[in-house]
């Protein structure tokens, strides 16, 4: 009864806007009605005839208008966003905010046109009618939609990041209680599941392949029922031991590598004199799922965790891994004097190679270890979901300086990606753009490295 006439493109919409949190639904409104009056979010000005030729032709100039009218901006935008976020027909794509602000500013003022946005104050207008609403109701409502419109039109293509996006969503419901709300939610999260698993049909028969496309703490926050109910066939797969990777916990062993700040530097610390992570062995699912929770310590904007181990595949059952060493994106407080610079960002792999000389020494490492090692990258997408992140221009030379050329990499679409860097070259640590961040990630663990020794020690002001 919610949707009369469902087009692909409104589907599309619908799926969208269900995807997102009010806060995240609360900005696309805003930016979709500052945009079609082509003004700035910052500063509420035109940002030139360019712009305004292809918006909806405004109001005059809002900076001289009167208080009236930019309250009028605030309490009109807030409704409209209120609206979208409690999934009201018609609300659901950026011309449908426009529209519905232009009609609720002409009825507030007739004859004088819409209220130009001012953006003075207005997030916070719009925050507190957000404040307002129940967010249980709106994601169950807003998933309703998007479920009602995919089941009318049921070749809408979506993506893999938009099906885990619904999925994140329905992990947000909550059923208090109350038998006839659990049996609404359950039913939703279970859509969600369908939903991912008609863009990855592999999860169905490989039910640890989830872990690859979707955060564990998202996992955590659904019924338990709704991965069967949701078309996932545990078959051969044991049970047990998906709901083991459910209730996944990363003691000492993830938290060796931690960094802390001690006398002006952030030095790493080791928790558990007796944790000895080289003789731990993981699946390659309990691999991602290790290498997800270091991303999740980066202090970074780019959240990412790295873990180099040994496949064993010497024994029956799952493939096994030797870790060697962990790390994670982080800020690194330098000697400004040896450095130039007070801070250096440590990246995932920079962090994990030394993570792994500290613990086995530099010589077993480079000859022995590191030869047969690949390194996991794992990069986060907000809270979700996992991105594309093979090695950057910096860390691509430095695993092959070390020795290490086999990588496997997290991407958008869910998939681990194998990549071969080969072959080494220890004289790529001679860049200095190379050199100097993995001088500084030693010298925050406290070790020298024999590598490094015959290399420039100062770097000129300025690099």
């Amino acid at each position: 009864d919610r949707l009369h006439v469902v087009f692909p493109m409104q589907s599309r919409a619908l799926v969208h806007a269900a995807s997102l949190t009010n806060r995240e639904l609360f900005s696309a409104v805003i930016g979709a009605i500052t945009r079609s009056f082509g003004t700035s979010k910052k500063s509420g000005k035109k940002r030139g005839a360019a712009s305004a030729a292809t918006s909806p032709s405004p109001s005059p100039a809002s900076d001289d208008a009167p208080a009236r009218r930019r309250g009028d901006w605030q309490l009109i935008a807030s409704r409209v966003a209120a609206g979208a976020a409690r999934g009201d027909v018609g609300c659901c794509r950026d011309e449908d905010y426009v529209a519905r602000y232009r009609k609720e500013s002409e009825e507030e003022t007739p004859g004088e046109g819409a209220s130009v946005p001012s953006n003075k104050d207005c997030k916070n207008a719009i925050r507190e009618a957000f404040g307002s609403l129940s967010e249980h109701d709106c994601y169950m409502t807003r998933l309703a939609n998007a479920f009602d419109a995919l089941s009318a039109e049921p070749n809408v293509g979506l993506t893999v990041r938009e099906t885990v996006g619904l999925v994140r969503i329905s992990s947000h419901l909550q059923t208090d209680g109350d038998p006839s709300n659990h049996a609404k939610v359950l039913d939703l999260q279970s859509k969600a599941i369908a939903a991912l698993i008609k863009v990855m049909p592999r999860i169905q028969n490989h039910p640890a392949d989830i872990f690859n496309v979707v955060q564990l703490p998202v996992l955590q926050n659904l019924q338990f029922a709704c991965f069967a109910r949701g078309g996932i066939q545990f078959g051969s797969f044991d049970e047990r031991i998906f709901q083991g990777y459910l209730s996944s916990k990363f003691g000492a062993d993830s938290k060796s590598c931690d960094v802390e700040e001690k006398a002006g530097r952030k030095r790493k610390r080791s928790e558990d004199g007796s944790c000895s992570p080289s003789e731990v062995k993981l699946d390659m699912a309990a691999l991602v799922l290790e290498a997800a929770e270091l991303a999740r310590k980066a202090a970074v904007r780019a959240q990412h965790g790295a873990i180099i181990y040994i496949p064993d595949d010497s024994k029956d059952g799952p493939p096994t891994a030797r870790v060697l060493g962990r790390g994670y994106n982080h800020d690194c407080l330098v000697d400004r004097v040896k450095y130039g610079k007070n801070k250096f960002v440590i990246h995932s792999e920079n962090h994990a190679i030394v993570d792994a000389i500290r613990r086995h020494g530099e010589e077993e490492c480079t000859s022995e270890l590191f030869p047969q090692a690949t390194i996991l990258i794992v990069e986060l997408h907000s809270d979700y979901a996992y991105d594309q992140c093979h090695p950057c221009p910096k860390c691509h030379p430095l695993l092959r300086g070390v020795g290490i050329t086999s990588v496997v990499h997290t991407t958008a679409n869910g998939s681990l990606e194998p990549l071969d860097i080969s072959p080494a070259n220890a004289e790529l640590l001679d860049i200095e753009s190379v050199r100097i961040p993995f001088m500084a990630g030693c010298d925050e663990a406290g070790i020298a490295c024999k590598i490094l020794e015959d290399t420039c020690t100062v770097v000129p002001k300025g690099n």
